[in-house]
């Protein structure tokens, strides 16, 4: 499991006289099994859940890059949901947290802040969904949010979070 393989990792696998199997990417080049989720269908239910839960102003917590094509996919994923519904991507929604939970922090203590606060939100890591969480719980929102967990387990330690065990959560108001 890594985010991403350089072209010279890549040689030396498929050089290797073992069996290899790759979990939870799909490199370029790789000639190996992989085994991952579909992040197209993964980001795009469940924007479609949020929707379908009255939800209009979504943000979305993503790597600050496009250069992992699981982000990438993600992101159709959203956008196509958004689409079909005739809701437009409000960009100040689409925030960068780096796969850092004090990065998030800031990121969504930021929206707080400005009075730009979403009803929902999607961290495509656990790492920014404990960032968002801890700046929510931080801000007095624990009690307005309630949590829709899509397959997550949260560990709480006297109002952080600190474990979480799932790349989605959303948050509804």
């Amino acid at each position: 499991m890594t985010r991403k393989l350089e072209n010279e990792t890549v040689q030396k696998i498929n050089s290797m006289e073992i069996p290899v199997i790759m979990m939870n990417r799909n490199t370029s080049g790789l000639k190996c099994p992989t085994v991952s989720i579909d992040n197209f269908r993964a980001a795009y239910e469940v924007t479609n859940y949020l929707i379908d839960h009255g939800h209009t102003r979504i943000a979305l917590f993503r790597n600050s890059v496009d250069i992992d094509a699981f982000g990438v996919e993600q992101y159709s994923g959203f956008e196509r949901a958004l689409a079909e519904h005739d809701i437009d991507i409000d960009r100040s929604l689409v925030k960068y947290g780096e796969f850092k939970i004090q990065k998030s922090y800031e990121l969504m203590k930021g929206l707080i802040e400005e009075g730009n606060v979403p009803t929902a939100v999607i961290a495509t890591s656990d790492v920014m969904a404990i960032g968002v969480c801890n700046a929510l719980l931080d801000s007095n929102f624990a009690f307005q949010y309630r949590c829709k967990h899509v397959g997550t387990l949260l560990r709480e330690n006297k109002r952080k979070i600190f474990s979480m065990s799932s790349p989605f959560i959303a948050f509804l108001v």
